[in-house]
C-alpha cells in the first residue's frame, strides 16, 4: 500500500484533504497533514455514529495513518508519483492497518473524481494557453443548446463541485473567455457536467480535438448514457 513520502509537503492540485463519505465532510481546503487529522477525530467525536457504526476510530495514530492512505491513494491516481512510496522494505507507520473493500473503493472513487476534475481543467487551459481559435459561433451555439436540455448539466456555483483553489482556477478560466468575448445565449443556462466536471460555458467554445486529447474514459462512459451528446457524436467523427 502506498504512503506519503512527506507528510509535511502539499501535493498538486487541491492540496492535502481527507474526505468521509458516510456524512459528505471533508477536511479544510489545503490544511497540514497534522491539522486535517485533529479535523476528523473532532468530525468523529462530533459523529458518534461514525466510531459506534462504522468502526471508524479517534485514535492519533491510527487516524494518522488513515488520513495518509487517503491522500497517498489520491496522489497515486493522479500520478503524482513522487510524492508517495510503495517501498515494501520500510517499516510500516505505527498501528497501520490494511484498508478494507468499502475503504479502497471509496479512496478510488475519491482519486478518480480528482483526476477528472483537472483533466477538464488540464484541457481547457491547453486550448485558451495555445491560442488556437475557438469553433465557429454556430457550433457553439448548436452545444449548448444540446447541453441545456442535457440531464448531466448539473446545478449550482462551481462552489458546490469543487473546492475554493479548484473553483478559483475555473473562474480564472471563465475571464479569459470572456476576454475573447465568447459567449452563447444558453450561457445562463450552462452549469457543470456531471459526467466530466468541465464548466459549460467554457466547453461548449473549445476545438473537439482538444477534448479528444484529455477525455477521461469514464467520464466519456457517462456522456454515452446522455442524449444526443455532442462530445460522443463530434469524436465519432475525428
Amino acid at each position: 500500500m502506498s504512503r506519503l513520502k512527506d507528510r509535511n509537503r502539499q501535493v498538486p492540485g487541491g492540496g492535502m484533504f481527507f474526505y468521509e463519505p458516510s456524512t459528505r465532510w471533508r477536511s479544510t481546503e489545503w490544511a497540514s497533514f497534522s491539522t486535517i487529522v485533529q479535523e476528523v477525530i473532532a468530525h468523529r467525536r462530533g459523529n458518534p455514529q461514525l466510531m459506534t457504526k462504522f468502526g471508524k476510530s479517534i485514535d492519533q495514530s491510527t487516524v494518522e495513518n488513515e488520513v495518509d492512505a487517503f491522500i497517498a491513494n489520491v496522489c497515486q491516481q493522479m500520478g503524482f508519483s513522487g510524492y508517495i512510496t510503495g517501498n515494501e522494505s520500510a517499516p510500516p507507520p505505527p498501528k497501520s492497518k490494511a484498508l478494507s473493500a468499502a475503504e479502497a473503493s471509496q479512496l478510488a472513487a475519491a482519486g478518480a473524481k480528482v483526476k477528472m476534475i483537472w483533466a477538464g481543467i488540464k484541457t481547457l487551459a491547453e486550448w485558451l494557453d495555445s491560442g488556437t481559435p475557438a469553433v465557429a459561433p454556430e457550433l457553439a451555439e448548436s452545444r449548448a443548446a444540446t447541453c441545456v436540455t442535457c440531464p448531466l448539466n448539473g446545478s449550482g456555483d462551481l462552489g458546490q463541485w469543487f473546492v475554493t483553489p479548484t473553483a478559483n482556477a475555473i473562474k480564472k478560466q471563465v475571464e479569459r473567455l470572456q476576454e475573447r468575448k465568447l459567449t452563447t445565449s444558453n450561457d445562463e443556462k450552462l452549469n457543470i457536467c456531471t459526467a466530466c466536471l468541465c464548466p459549460l460555458k467554457l466547453k461548449v467554445h473549445a476545438p473537439i480535438e482538444i477534448i479528444k486529447n484529455h477525455s477521461v474514459d469514464s467520464a466519456l462512459d457517462k456522456m454515452r448514457t446522455a442524449p444526443a451528446c455532442w462530445v460522443i457524436l463530434e469524436l465519432a467523427k475525428t
